[in-house]
């Protein structure tokens, strides 16, 4: 791919030798090469702010404690044969929390891209 147009960018001293441990790494001689590859890599991948990885953190959490409570669920039918009314009204409450937090995940990963 030609190369036209020149980028000058200042960098933090931190920034700087992250660039060049990852240069070492891929073992790249050039450090112009080694910088269009990272944000080429960058570019080619999901941002999420640190907001939103919080938020997605929180709802694969949830996500797992509903997972867990189906299991629940799930084991009792297995052992006893039946579910009492009270548990059916949990279960399609798990069911809607967890519609929800498919949705709001892909909202996150949609506005990411």
């Amino acid at each position: 791919m030609a190369k036209e147009v020149f980028l000058a960018v200042r960098v933090s001293k931190d920034l700087a030798d992250q660039i060049e441990a990852s240069q070492k790494a891929a073992g790249e001689a050039n450090r112009g090469k080694a910088v269009r590859r990272l944000i080429e890599r960058g570019l080619n991948n999901p941002y999420l702010s640190e907001r939103e990885a919080d938020r997605l953190d929180q709802l694969l959490w949830e996500t797992r404690q509903i997972g867990n409570n189906l299991n629940q669920i799930a084991k009792r039918i297995n052992t006893h044969g039946n579910l009492k009314d009270f548990q059916l009204e949990d279960l399609s409450a798990l069911a809607g929390k967890l519609g929800q937090a498919s949705q709001v995940i892909r909202n996150l990963l949609d506005n990411a891209e």
